[in-house]
């Protein structure tokens, strides 16, 4: 039992533990996204491989080299924290994004999935970090090291879990949100569509 409730709160802490990784990744490594650069580039990836379109095609200043070459991202890898009695799980997945000079820009997507309402997307956040850094940096201060357990995860399962933990989520009313979710939802998605299908989900 006392275990049951240390596992407990510790889960009950987890999305704030979380927003400090976040703000101390993004102080040391911060990125912007412009407004209409990641809403027309994230509209589909035949789109964003063709380039801006609408009012960006129209502006006369120059848009950040990377921006342009968004269709070319390439997811990196997947991991899993889980928790040892199951009440919910955090799914990493790296990307590497083009920098528009021959380099990488790392990005990684934080999504924790809390069983305990239905295995529903809980929280989510992108993080300007390679994904080997970002759980570098969460292991480092994870609170319970010995109630979890970090595993590589293949990146069609990533998908499919991810995917599946979005749809329960949308069920829900009132809708589960953060400073963050569902507000990177629409990120979340264009990441997952460049990961392979076919992956097994939770159910």
């Amino acid at each position: 039992p006392a275990r049951d409730c240390r596992a407990r709160r510790s889960t009950g802490h987890h999305a704030r533990r979380l927003r400090f990784f976040f703000f101390e990744a993004e102080s040391r490594h911060p990125i912007s996204l412009p407004g209409w650069g990641a809403r027309e580039s994230l509209k589909g990836q035949g789109r964003a491989r063709a380039g801006p379109r609408g009012p960006l095609a129209g502006r006369r200043h120059d848009l950040p080299a990377w921006l342009t070459h968004l269709g070319d991202t390439q997811p990196d890898r997947a991991v899993e924290m889980v928790h040892v009695l199951g009440d919910g799980d955090d799914v990493v997945v790296g990307l590497a994004l083009p920098d528009g000079g021959g380099g990488e820009l790392p990005l990684s997507i934080v999504v924790y999935v809390d069983h305990n309402l239905g295995t529903v997307t809980k929280d989510a956040f992108v993080v300007p970090m390679a994904i080997d850094d970002l759980v570098s940096l969460m292991r480092q201060h994870d609170e319970t090291p010995g109630d979890t357990e970090w595993r590589p995860l293949d990146l069609a399962d990533a998908r499919a879990r991810i995917s599946e933990a979005v749809a329960h989520g949308a069920l829900l009313f009132p809708p589960l949100q953060s400073d963050s979710w569902p507000a990177c939802r629409r990120l979340l998605e264009w990441a997952l569509r460049l990961l392979p299908q076919g992956g097994v989900g939770y159910v």
